[in-house]
């Protein structure tokens, strides 16, 4: 997945600095030479100087960290507290004395940034944690749960933990390297969505491990197609990655969780979370995997609050009425409850809010119309459909104590039995090279 050709412009050096550094020769050749009272060795001193310069130029480590300015910490973070990384920098747990070569910037997350590394010629992923304490005390969390995970069983869709340590005031923590993720499947196929049979593969693997986390009392809070890894380039077994924002289930959080694409209304009205959170992130990847674009593209809050009540029915008004921001985003009428226009809730708060974002479906019915227009349905996905939907109902269920559960998914007859040939399903979703 990752290109590694090397350039010389990706060393800082362009290809004109050595057509300058020619031209100046040749120059000082043609120039120095043709002067018979000039000293040779004024000629060759300069050309050292600019082979010297050169090579100065050329050695100098190509900085995968960006922006690349020191700023914090003596000298070794930037503006954003990230730590300044160069290629083949070695980080080194002092404990073990693992040593880890920076090769290549991963990505850039909340916390940090994650690069490829390798050691005694394999491939790791370490995500070095900004030099912030809230942000390593997050880190240190998350590695407890993950050292939990892999302790009571190392369960093959929950990412292992290799290692972790301190590292010039940074957590680090080092984890295998995966393959690409759900959203970079989806660019392979120009976000023209997969094969239900795809779909099946990827959500089964994805619930067992959201039910083994769940039986243990945690949620993850930020399911989404980026948290969601292939452990290779097959496309078989995918990994559920990234436990910096999970939290036990009887702690609340006064901040916002969840991406906002895949937040739970009981978290945009301002529940305490649950378990059911996770499963209202996973319905929208569903749909996304299917549709190939986010299902509710809010632009805020309100907005994405806006899109999922124009897309779900509620049965149950108490939720709207006993939430501990109804009066913030509702208007009361009678006993009914109206979301209130986008301008008088942005007077309201003296704030101006994006424009709201596209709602391409109203229904979710409407998959099956997305469906018929569908060149790569079979006869197998078009009987399997209709649990597919049902399912996605469940899991987009708006009261959070009526949403399907981890366990009762793994029952749903859409998951249920379920057989695959990954060779049969890649040739409907995907061309590799």
């Amino acid at each position: 997945m990752f290109n590694l050709t090397l350039s010389f412009s990706q060393f800082g050096i362009q290809k004109s600095h050595f057509q300058l550094y020619d031209c100046q020769i040749e120059s000082l050749n043609n120039k120095q030479l043709q002067r018979d009272k000039q000293p040779i060795h004024l000629v060759t001193t300069k050309i050292r100087e600019l082979l010297q310069y050169a090579e100065t130029i050329s050695v100098t480590p190509r900085t995968l960290t960006h922006p690349n300015a020191a700023v914090y910490n003596d000298g070794l973070d930037n503006e954003n507290y990230d730590l300044i990384v160069r290629l083949d920098d070695v980080i080194v747990n002092q404990k073990t004395n693992n040593q880890y070569i920076a090769k290549e910037w991963l990505g850039v997350g909340t916390f940090g940034s994650v690069y490829r590394c390798q050691k005694n010629n394999s491939n790791f992923a370490i995500k070095i944690i900004k030099n912030i304490n809230a942000y390593n005390l997050q880190a240190m969390k998350e590695i407890k749960l993950i050292r939990l995970l892999n302790k009571k069983q190392e369960h093959e869709s929950i990412i292992k933990l290799i290692d972790y340590f301190l590292f010039k005031n940074h957590v680090c923590i080092v984890f295998p390297l995966l393959g690409f993720n759900l959203e970079e499947l989806l660019q392979e196929t120009k976000y023209q969505g997969l094969s239900l049979c795809m779909i099946k593969n990827i959500l089964k693997q994805v619930i067992s491990g959201l039910e083994f986390l769940h039986s243990l009392n945690w949620v993850h809070c930020d399911i989404k197609p980026e948290n969601l890894l292939f452990t290779d380039n097959t496309a078989k077994q995918i990994q559920i990655i990234d436990f910096g924002s999970a939290s036990e289930v009887n702690i609340h959080l006064y901040y916002y969780i969840q991406s906002l694409y895949y937040r739970a209304p009981e978290i945009i009205l301002g529940y305490k979370k649950t378990c059911a959170i996770d499963m209202w992130s996973l319905g929208c990847v569903a749909a996304q995997l299917y549709l190939g674009y986010p299902l509710f593209q809010g632009t805020s809050s309100f907005d994405q609050l806006s899109k999922i009540l124009g897309l779900i029915s509620i049965t149950n008004f108490g939720l709207i009425s006993n939430s501990p921001k109804c009066e913030n985003y509702f208007i009361r009428q009678d006993q009914n409850f109206e979301l209130k226009p986008m301008k008088m809730y942005e007077n309201e708060f003296n704030i101006n809010l994006p424009d709201p974002g596209i709602q391409n479906i109203t229904d979710i019915q409407e998959l099956y119309l997305e469906f018929n227009k569908s060149s790569l349905r079979t006869i197998q996905e078009m009987a399997t459909m209709e649990d597919f939907v049902d399912l996605l109902k469940k899991l987009l269920e708006f009261d959070p104590t009526q949403r399907i559960t981890a366990s009762q998914c793994l029952q749903h007859p859409f998951l249920r039995d379920f057989q695959f040939n990954i060779n049969d399903i890649l040739k409907q979703d995907l061309q590799f090279q």
